[in-house]
């Protein structure tokens, strides 16, 4: 009997029209990445946001930063006669990795309008929802802060075929939502409820480990 081999997750990160945008999420067409090699690892730093004077109590949620590298390569495309954009090489991917960081052509040529006819005056752009996926059980929230792009190698029309980005992105937490209604705000809570989950199976090793904590101490001499 053939082995069946489990199915493989892939990474992404994902965008969605901002809230005000008129876009609802039902007919939303998400965008974003999707990671064509899961990166290898990935680095968290977390900082605890706590008073610095007694009574000790929780100022805000920690800061939580994730890095990670992931890798682009259209050589396989390159072989495949059928593959349509194999002159593109891995340039959509790139593209659609930079825009996570640009608002929309159409909004700012419908703020800029409206500002040139007195309606309303130049303001900051709504930033979409980005969304990092990690498998069904990790799904947050981020802001993404810095991607650096290395292209690593090219083709005869200098078209990137080969790349590594290095990402950073922030996760967002409650108080990066004014609303419990957001859809950030809802996908935060179900990712800090499953940590509790997580944890509360922690439970276990410790009731393992009691035993010892109620034996009398070592008698020496």
């Amino acid at each position: 009997m053939d082995r069946i081999s489990p199915k493989l997750w892939k990474g992404c990160l994902v965008t969605l029209p901002p809230v005000g945008s008129g876009v609802s999420l039902g007919n939303a067409v998400p965008r974003g990445v999707i990671f064509q090699f899961n990166p290898e690892s990935l680095e968290h730093s977390m900082t605890a946001r706590i008073t610095e004077k007694p009574p000790i109590q929780f100022k805000d949620f920690p800061e939580e930063e994730v890095v990670l590298e992931a890798h682009f390569d259209a050589t396989d495309d390159m072989a495949d006669s059928d593959t349509i954009p194999t002159g593109l090489g891995i340039s959509r991917e790139l593209a659609a990795l930079e825009l996570m960081l640009y608002p929309g052509v159409l909004s700012v040529i419908r703020g800029m309008a409206l500002s040139n006819t007195g309606t309303i005056e130049i303001s900051e752009l709504s930033v979409p929802l980005t969304l990092f996926i990690w498998g069904v059980k990790w799904i947050v929230p981020v802001q993404i802060t810095d991607v650096t792009i290395t292209e690593k190698a090219f083709n005869e029309n200098l078209v990137p075929i080969r790349a590594e980005a290095t990402i950073t992105f922030k996760v967002l937490s409650y108080g990066d939502f004014k609303s419990f209604k957001n859809l950030g705000f809802m996908t935060f809570l179900t990712h800090h409820s499953y940590k509790e989950l997580l944890s509360g199976y922690n439970l276990e090793n410790f009731r393992n480990m009691s035993k010892y904590w109620h034996k009398p101490p070592l008698q020496f001499g």
